[in-house]
């Protein structure tokens, strides 16, 4: 993975778009869409389709939708160490890795696991360089597309999330759709 970690302030940006729904989530999301086009502009244009879909909701349908998508389905959980390794023993040994990570880095955990994608990303962007490149290299990117697949898969409007954020971690990936398309 060339190049550097964005700082922080993306990575907390980008922990937003898959925090739970609460009052108002339509215009948070356009405008954490606004500043991702400021440091992403790819990321930000991946993610249009989803700022206009979230506009249609009510704050109800856009919790209900979340919980659809994310609380009721294994294929779409927001797990990072899930996605990676399933239940098995490195999964337990990421989840501990995670919450010394959290620790180390100052990020609260909260009600969900510790590797859950909102926490890891925020962890990302305090981490030391080397230490932050190497978790997004051997879990957070491979997470991120199976995930992404998964959403696809169902058709999920939240897919263009995660899509996003895969984008906006790693610029030089080009999206799934433009990468069939480049084969054919």
């Amino acid at each position: 993975m060339a190049g550097s970690i964005a700082p922080a302030g993306l990575h907390d940006t980008l922990a937003s778009l898959l925090e739970y729904p609460r009052a108002g989530y339509a215009t948070r999301v356009a405008g954490f869409a606004r500043h991702l086009a400021e440091e992403k502009p790819s990321a930000a244009a991946a993610l249009e389709p989803f700022v206009r879909f979230a506009a249609t909701l009510a704050d109800d349908e856009a919790e209900e939708e979340f919980i659809r998508t994310f609380d009721t389905n294994s294929e779409c959980a927001l797990e990072v160490g899930w996605q990676v390794y399933g239940e098995t023993y490195q999964r337990g040994v990421f989840l501990t890795q995670m919450r010394r990570l959290l620790f180390e880095t100052g990020i609260e955990e909260t009600s969900e696991l510790p590797d859950h994608l909102t926490l890891v990303l925020r962890a990302l962007g305090r981490a030391e360089k080397e230490r932050a490149a190497r978790l997004l290299r051997l879990t957070v990117i491979p997470a991120l597309r199976k995930l992404e697949k998964a959403l696809a898969e169902k058709k999920s409007p939240f897919e263009p999330v995660v899509a996003s954020i895969a984008l906006a971690l790693s610029p030089d990936r080009a999206r799934p759709a433009e990468e069939a398309s480049s084969h054919e």
